[in-house]
């Protein structure tokens, strides 16, 4: 009897710190859309609430009187791009982890609800709890839209290539030296003794927990397997260039430490 009045009391609080922790919904990404009757419409990625991971988001329309015209699905990652196209600014949304493509669909539209207020979401627009999409049309991005998102991704947001770069490089450095090893003694670590053995786990063990904090700041905000894997190859690169052997190893053919 008094477990299971614990666990209703442990059941309540962590009901009351969710909904304290728990935040509105919030834009990103806000861009003005050009249609053909001149209605002032804007195109918006609406953000929830992931609590603990990352924030869900939905790409919504938004209409001059706060009505939603259009709703994407549901996705972990997306990015609006627009561009100059016949004389017109077009938009499309790029889901980075799906590698999918939603372009905008007008005759799918539909009258929504108001979902804002002065320019802000209602504190009840969660994108979580939409339902279902409508307005847009999906399709797989191409190779060359991907390169060129990805890359437009890269050029908007410097500051996250450059740390991403520092951090796969550090993360390579702990086992390039054994990648240089291998290569100069044709495939093997020896002599073996017990620092050997000993600094081979440590780097290992660093390389194993550095990729599990990668992994947990995935999952906290989710990003593209293409953009991870072009910063783990760069950072690959200017690892085995900064732990090059010296000439007269390299020369020797023969790396020992």
């Amino acid at each position: 009897m008094v477990l299971r009045f614990r666990l209703i009391l442990l059941s309540i609080l962590l009901t009351i710190a969710g909904q304290v922790l728990a935040h509105a919904p919030y834009y990103t990404q806000v861009e003005k859309l050009e249609v053909q009757d001149g209605e002032g419409l804007s195109l918006k990625l609406l953000h929830g609430d992931g609590i603990i991971a990352g924030d869900p988001v939905r790409a919504v329309v938004v209409d001059s009187e706060f009505r939603v015209r259009a709703i994407s699905p549901l996705a972990l990652n997306l990015h609006i791009f627009c561009e100059q196209q016949e004389g017109s600014r077009r938009c499309s949304v790029y889901d980075s982890v799906a590698a999918v493509v939603y372009q905008l669909d007008l005759s799918s539209w539909a009258l929504g609800p108001v979902i804002e207020e002065q320019g802000k979401p209602l504190r009840t627009a969660y994108p979580e709890d939409m339902g279902q999409n409508f307005g847009f049309a999906q399709r797989p991005a191409t190779l060359l839209e991907i390169v060129r998102f990805e890359g437009d991704k890269v050029m908007s947001f410097p500051l996250v290539a450059v740390l991403s770069l520092i951090w796969s490089t550090l993360t390579a450095l702990l086992y390039a030296p054994l990648a240089w090893r291998l290569y100069l003694n044709k495939g093997r670590l020896q002599p073996w003794n017990l620092s050997t053995v000993l600094l081979i786990l440590l780097r290992l063990g660093g390389v194993a927990g550095l990729l599990f904090i990668a992994i947990v700041g995935w999952a906290w905000e989710p990003y593209s397997i293409y953009y991870a894997s072009f910063f783990a190859l760069l950072g690959l690169l200017v690892a085995l260039f900064l732990s090059r052997p010296k000439r007269k190893l390299l020369k020797s053919g023969h790396l020992s430490g």
